[in-house]
C-alpha cells in the first residue's frame, strides 16, 4: 500500500481510542441557554434519574465556537469521570446498536437538535429520554470512539462491543497486494473506512476491482464489492459480502470469500444499454428528486463522448448519501448482469 496512505491512516487512528464507559454513569450536559462565549446546561444523572423530574442542577462552562457549532447540531455533551465529551452528529446512527432503534427513530432524534431556551425544548426532553434509555440499558456498558482534537475529546460512536477500527480492512487490501492488485484509494474518516482494490483482469477499458466499505468507525460488519471500475470513482457493482466484526472468522477466510466473489463477478458481458434502460432501471431506484438529478445529468451535463454506462457510472459521485450511492451502483451492476443483486 502508498506509504503516504499508511503514514495518513497511522496518524488518524492515533488520534482514536476506544473507551469503555458505564451508560447510567455518563452525565448529559443539556443545553439551557448560552451567553457570549459561555454556555448553560442543565446536568441529567442517569444513576440518579427519577420522575417526575425536577430540574435543577444547572453549570456554566466555556465553549468554542467549533464545539458550539457541534453541540447545536447534536442538542447535547456527554461528561464522563471528569471529562468533558462533544459529540458528532454520527452517533445517532450508533443508537442503532445499542438501542435496536429503526433509521426513523434515528433521524428523528438527529433531527431534535438546536440549542434551546429551556427544558421544554425538543433537545431537553430528548435528553431525559436518553438518560432513561441509559439508566435501564440491558447491556449498562458501551464502548465509545473517541478522537482527541487537541483539547477536545470527541465521541463519534456508542457501541455494544470493541468491533474494529478499520485495521482489518487494511490487512486485507495488504493481503490482496501481495496477490498483485493495487490499491487506488483509501478514505479513512470517522464517518467511514472505503477502501478501492483494483485487480488485474481488464474488460473494454473496465477493470476488476475489489470495494471495501465500513459505513463508520466502529459500525456492524464490513461490506465487500465486487466491482467494475473506469477512471478514478466510476463504479458498478456486481455483487457483494459481508462480514460481521462480531463473527468468528480469519484472514484466511475472508480471502477464500473474496476470491469467490471476484470469480463469481469475473465477466463482463457488456449487453447494448440504452439510455432508456438506465432511466427506467434508476426511476424504480431511486426517489423523485434523485432520479431528477439523474435525469438532467444524462441529458445536460454527462460527457457526450463517452458510451451510456460509462456516464451513468460516474453519477455516482454526484450522490451524496452513501446508502444512495450503494443502490445506484449495484442496480448498474444489475443492467449488465441483468441479475437481482439489491442488498
Amino acid at each position: 500500500m502508498n506509504e503516504r496512505i499508511k503514514k495518513d491512516a497511522e496518524a488518524f487512528i492515533s488520534r482514536i481510542e476506544k473507551k469503555e464507559m458505564i451508560l447510567d454513569q455518563i452525565h448529559i450536559l443539556s443545553p439551557v441557554s448560552e451567553d457570549n462565549e459561555f454556555l448553560r446546561v442543565l446536568d441529567i444523572y442517569p444513576m440518579t434519574l427519577v420522575f417526575p423530574y425536577i430540574p435543577k442542577n444547572i453549570k456554566k462552562m466555556r465553549i468554542s465556537s467549533a464545539m458550539k457549532r457541534l453541540v447545536e447540531k447534536t442538542g447535547m455533551i456527554f461528561l464522563y469521570e471528569e471529562t468533558v465529551y462533544f459529540l458528532d452528529p454520527a452517533i445517532f446512527r450508533s443508537f442503532w446498536d445499542l438501542f435496536g432503534f429503526s433509521k426513523e427513530a434515528i433521524i428523528g432524534f438527529a433531527d431534535m437538535d438546536g440549542i434551546g431556551t429551556d427544558l421544554a425544548n425538543q433537545s431537553g426532553w430528548r435528553n431525559l429520554y436518553f438518560a432513561q434509555l441509559f439508566k435501564n440499558a440491558e447491556n449498562p456498558v458501551a464502548y465509545a470512539t473517541v478522537e482527541q482534537c487537541g483539547k477536545y475529546n470527541i465521541i463519534h460512536a456508542l457501541h455494544r462491543s470493541t468491533l474494529d477500527l478499520g485495521v482489518k480492512a487494511w490487512d486485507i487490501a495488504d493481503a490482496l497486494e501481495k496477490e498483485g492488485a493495487v490499491t487506488t484509494k483509501w478514505e479513512f474518516t470517522t464517518r467511514k473506512v472505503e477502501i478501492h482494490v483494483s485487480m488485474p483482469l481488464e474488460i473494454s477499458g473496465w477493470r476488476q476491482a475489489l470495494v471495501i466499505r465500513d459505513s463508520e468507525i466502529g459500525a456492524e460488519s464490513l461490506t465487500f464489492y465486487a466491482a467494475w471500475k473506469k477512471g478514478d470513482d466510476d463504479l458498478l457493482y456486481m455483487d457483494l459480502f459481508r462480514c460481521r466484526h462480531r463473527s468468528k472468522t480469519n484472514m484466511e477466510q475472508i480471502l477464500g470469500d473474496i476470491h469467490g466473489l471476484l470469480k463469481k463477478s469475473s465477466t463482463m458481458p457488456m449487453p447494448p444499454i440504452r439510455l432508456e434502460d438506465v432511466a427506467g432501471k434508476m426511476k424504480k431506484t431511486l426517489g423523485k428528486k434523485l432520479f431528477q438529478k439523474f435525469t438532467f445529468y444524462m441529458s445536460q451535463i454527462s460527457p457526450i463522448e463517452d458510451d451510456i454506462l460509462t456516464r451513468a457510472a460516474k453519477f455516482a459521485g454526484k450522490i451524496k448519501l452513501d446508502d444512495d450511492q450503494v443502490r445506484y451502483r449495484l442496480a448498474l451492476g444489475e443492467l449488465v448482469s441483468k441479475e437481482d443483486k439489491t442488498c
